[in-house]
């Protein structure tokens, strides 16, 4: 073959595959610019403003709607276009927050943003700290606006036993485990117990679970109940407990006994009084073999 053809046809398809290169990158780089405009439209465009949000989960709007949008920024001030959003800022915004197991935002168009999460579920309240809830993992939380009022127990530990002291500082705060382990068991097994006998339990002091052995080492638990005398009569019982730490599971189940023998000393002492409505108990259960009650 002669080399100038040979030379021609590899000039020729040198320049076949640069022209063709050439082309694409011109279609591209004219196919962005058209794109970049048309972005640039949607994102001035009124249209495309977030008017909704949508959430969904596991649980059912465990945290209300309004609280998300606040969450992530948004206002009537400053209108979210959703073209203009980005779905992971958005996500790691909630998750910098103290709420979140997990988040996953999409977005619907014209104008919703929708939200798939996981939130963290409270069990307490912390009575150290104002407006703070304790999470099932020890999260500490905070309470208003973001989750709706629960008949939860009101818990005291005390600044030792959380290992923080701050109140700006609580909200995230993780609670030791140890200690987590301690009141979510002892609570989650007194509600079980007293929510079995028509008994709501209303608080727990865990400040002294840890002072030492004996009767030192002590968990104050108050309780409350309406309880049917044998007179027939209706009544408001109100029951404090104290429990020796290292003995309360052997103790728990003598509040049955206690209590029905106090119910008819209270028939005994009220008689057909309709003055008299509710009632109040203390029982300290700390020794073992012992029951001390009054009044």
């Amino acid at each position: 073959m002669d080399p100038r053809v040979e030379r021609v046809s590899f000039l020729t398809g040198v320049a076949i595959v640069l022209g063709s290169l050439c082309f694409t990158f011109v279609t591209a780089f004219i196919s962005y610019q058209y794109y970049q405009q048309w972005l640039e439209e949607r994102k001035l465009d009124p249209k495309y403003r977030v008017t909704g949000v949508v959430q969904t989960g596991a649980v059912k709007e465990p945290l209300p709607t309004l609280a998300l949008i606040e969450l992530m920024g948004l206002s009537l001030d400053k209108p979210l276009n959703l073209y203009a959003a980005s779905e992971r800022r958005l996500e790691n915004q909630l998750m910098k927050t103290p709420f979140f197991n997990r988040v996953k935002v999409s977005k619907v168009y014209p104008n919703i943003l929708y939200l798939d999460y996981e939130a963290r579920k409270p069990f307490a309240y912390l009575k150290d700290y104002t407006n703070i809830l304790i999470a099932e993992d020890g999260t500490l939380l905070p309470f208003k606006p973001f989750f709706p009022p629960k008949n939860f127990p009101v818990i005291s530990l005390g600044p030792s036993m959380i290992g923080v002291s701050d109140q700006e500082s609580v909200v995230g705060y993780v609670i030791p485990q140890k200690t987590l382990e301690l009141i979510k068991n002892f609570t989650k097994s007194v509600e079980r117990y007293f929510e079995e006998r028509g008994f709501r339990v209303v608080f727990i002091d865990f400040q002294n679970a840890g002072a030492g052995s004996g009767e030192l080492s002590e968990i104050v638990v108050l309780t409350e109940g309406r309880r049917r005398l044998k007179s027939g009569k209706d009544i408001d019982l109100q029951v404090l407990i104290r429990y020796a730490l290292d003995s309360y599971s052997e103790t728990i189940e003598v509040f049955d006994r206690i209590i029905q023998k106090e119910s008819q000393r209270i028939d005994r002492a009220i008689g057909k009084s309709e003055a008299v409505t509710s009632w109040h108990l203390l029982i300290d259960l700390r020794t073992k073999g012992i029951a001390l009650v009054s009044p």
